[in-house]
């Protein structure tokens, strides 16, 4: 994937695949659609991760 820039990785999490047509330059718009099944797991223990430390 593709990561916006300037973002600190400890408080940001970006996914973007190439293949997304409005952060990249990729032609499927169903990519969009895609990010839950699969990137979900991975953002909801990016949170957990900050708020337990919290």
């Amino acid at each position: 994937g593709f990561q916006c820039s300037p973002a600190s990785p400890s408080i940001i999490q970006s996914y973007c695949d190439s293949t997304h047509p409005y952060c990249c330059n990729g032609n499927d718009a169903n990519s969009h659609q895609q990010y839950v099944n699969k990137y979900g797991q991975q953002a909801l223990a990016f949170v957990k991760k900050l708020v337990d430390a919290a």
